[in-house]
């Protein structure tokens, strides 16, 4: 019989009770995706490419910021919606110090940018890294240490 301060019973209901739960809830979410899907977006807003996407970083980091994520959602949700779109990612350093060294840390901040394409399943074929490229901002300019995000 069922004995409420049984300490394995307890456990089993508690149990039990979550399992259904989980299952209650699993199947609402099917069954709100499956009537009521994502529509994709009308194909004259998908032909208009979106303006560059700037991320910036750090002095010295490649490190993606915490707001990249809300800023580049708007290429993953068109990405996702046109398959035939690409995702162009520059990396930008600026003159100040070794060349070599700021064309590494500018291939690294688009490598997390990338990355953060390949997390949200845009295949890598969709991905395309320019060059890094020199800007004439100092060290201290927010620009040249930038990624731009482009559409094709």
């Amino acid at each position: 019989m069922f004995d409420e301060h049984d300490p394995e019973t307890g456990f089993a209901v508690g149990f039990a009770l979550a399992v259904a739960i989980f299952v209650a809830l699993f199947t609402i979410g099917v069954a709100l995706f499956v009537t009521n899907p994502q529509r994709p977006a009308p194909a004259a807003a998908l032909a208009t490419p979106l303006a560059p996407i700037k991320v910036y970083f750090g002095v010295g980091e490649a490190l993606m910021p915490a707001e990249a994520g809300a800023r580049l959602a708007s290429v993953i949700a068109v990405a996702h919606a046109d398959a035939g779109r690409k995702i162009v990612i520059s990396g930008y350093h600026d003159q100040t110090g070794d060349a070599s060294f700021n064309a590494e840390l500018a291939k690294q901040r688009a490598y997390v940018v990338r990355d953060f394409f390949r997390a949200a399943g845009i295949a890598d074929d969709r991905i395309v890294l320019d060059k890094p490229q020199e800007t004439t901002g100092g060290a201290d300019d927010r620009e040249a240490r930038r990624v731009e995000v482009m559409l094709q």
